[in-house]
């Protein structure tokens, strides 16, 4: 398969392509999360945003893709409709809900001239060109992503599906907020659908949804990206403590969180949750201010401190659950 990004001649000339996906609780991320992501991208490049959404208000559609429009000069924004009812009864929790599946519905609903697809989770904020992320080879493989932090390997993540499918338990796991996916050899080899067989017989085993089963089906086929590319802040501690020395360990740890380029907001608190305390909270607000999504308000409160910050938290609270008018 000749590289995305070039043509004979080596010019340029298919786009980044890069997909969301979330229900309508996640319509402020997932803008956040692409307008970083655009607005650090090389400005040269031709890029394609889609969201896969369910149930996501027409104004707060309208309003994400005026963001998202002024965020690239060369950037055409896709809403791709989804029903995610179609995923119920696979596992969830209190903080998983039905809309993690969405991601799988990306095979099937985007238009079949795009051969590759950089996935990212609504809950990041990038901060770094992806331009360098889009352009790796594959060598062959269906996904590219970065390890979990907290449980890097299938014996550790996913132990009694390991004993169930006879899995390698020493292959690595993968967390599923940033994939770099070949399309087409997802399709060859069916990941979706064994995926879901996972889930659909295994419900019992499963922990973390579509990631736990994701991990199942591929079963180590990934490809390893460096780990600043997702950069989970929930488990930033445990990242390394399979590897390195305590000291070492650390010392890796602060270099990922100076210089990450994409910052992914894992655990059940978000940023932009009135009680959220945990790490690079104005990393977000920052981001959410200058996405567009609340006009000179919040520029005004996105960089505040104090009360300030707690009113633009308590305002992205709001419109992250409430349809536009309200």
């Amino acid at each position: 398969m000749r590289h995305p990004d070039q043509l004979s001649g080596g010019r340029k000339e298919h786009p980044i392509v890069i997909v969301t996906a979330g229900d309508a609780g996640y319509a402020l991320p997932m803008t956040v999360a692409l307008h970083s992501a655009l607005t650090a991208l090389d400005q040269t490049r031709a890029v394609k945003v889609f969201v896969i959404g369910h149930e996501i208000d027409p104004g707060h559609q309208a309003r994400a893709t005026a963001a998202l429009r002024g965020a690239h000069p060369h950037v055409e924004v896709g809403w791709l409709r989804a029903d995610q009812s179609s995923f119920s009864g696979l596992p969830t929790s209190h903080w998983h809900s039905p809309a993690m599946y969405l991601r799988l519905l990306i095979p099937s609903l985007l238009p079949a001239e795009f051969e590759r697809v950089l996935y990212i989770d609504g809950d990041v904020v990038v901060s770094r060109d992806l331009s360098p992320l889009w352009s790796l080879g594959m060598n062959g493989h269906p996904v590219m992503a970065v390890e979990n932090f907290s449980d890097p390997t299938l014996d550790a993540a996913i132990p009694g599906l390991v004993s169930a499918l006879g899995l390698d338990g020493a292959a690595p796991y993968f967390n599923s907020g940033v994939m770099l996916i070949d399309v087409p050899l997802w399709r060859e080899l069916s990941i979706v659908e064994r995926t879901l067989e996972v889930l659909g017989r295994h419900p019992d085993k499963i922990s973390f949804g579509d990631q736990d089963a994701l991990n199942a089906a591929i079963a180590g086929d990934w490809g390893a990206l460096d780990p600043s590319y997702n950069v989970q802040l929930h488990t930033v501690a445990d990242f390394g403590h399979r590897r390195w020395s305590p000291r070492e360990r650390r010392r890796q740890q602060r270099a990922l969180l100076s210089a990450p380029t994409i910052l992914h907001y894992t655990g059940p608190r978000k940023p932009w949750q009135v009680r959220y305390r945990g790490r690079k909270a104005g990393g977000f607000l920052a981001a959410a201010a200058r996405s567009g999504w609340f006009g000179g308000l919040g520029q005004a409160w996105g960089f505040g401190l104090g009360a300030g910050q707690m009113a633009f938290r308590a305002a992205a609270a709001m419109a992250a659950t409430l349809p536009v008018g309200t």
